[in-house]
């Protein structure tokens, strides 16, 4: 699914109202408005957006590895899940774990195994905003 923040769907929006405005005008009027639009999106290369969820991406990785390496006996939980919800500080160390939903034995073991990773500290603002109070899944 194809996210879009609120300032590129504005661009979006102005840039087809200005689209749908000019069909009704003369050949000029239309070139003209297409410069315009083309100026507008001049600038733009969507590069911020796909830095920001490429560092989510990566960072969701980590953390998942870095709980799998802790998460021992993963066989004992196999057909049962788990929702946490954890609070994380800005250098990655973990502030809360808190069991929400699901198998208690196998929310004991993630809480233990999340306790005991090291969480590396998030690679951006973003990646931090996006785990800094964060649902965890677990299932197995």
């Amino acid at each position: 699914m194809m996210k879009i923040n609120a300032e590129h769907a504005l661009l979006l929006v102005t840039s087809l109202l200005l689209l749908g405005c000019t069909q009704t005008g003369s050949a000029t009027q239309r070139a003209e408005a297409n410069a315009e639009v083309d100026n507008m999106f001049a600038g733009y290369k969507g590069t911020q957006a796909t830095a920001a969820e490429s560092d989510i991406n990566h960072y969701a990785g980590q953390i998942k590895s870095a709980i799998e390496n802790h998460l021992f006996e993963a066989g004992r939980y196999a057909g049962k899940s788990c929702t946490l919800q954890i609070r994380l500080a800005e250098n990655g160390a973990l502030e809360d774990a808190q069991q929400t939903g699901g198998d208690p034995a196998l929310c004991r073991a993630g809480i233990t195994a999340i306790r005991q990773a090291r969480l590396p500290k998030p690679p951006s603002p973003a990646a931090y905003a996006a785990f800094k109070n964060a649902t965890l899944e677990f299932k197995l």
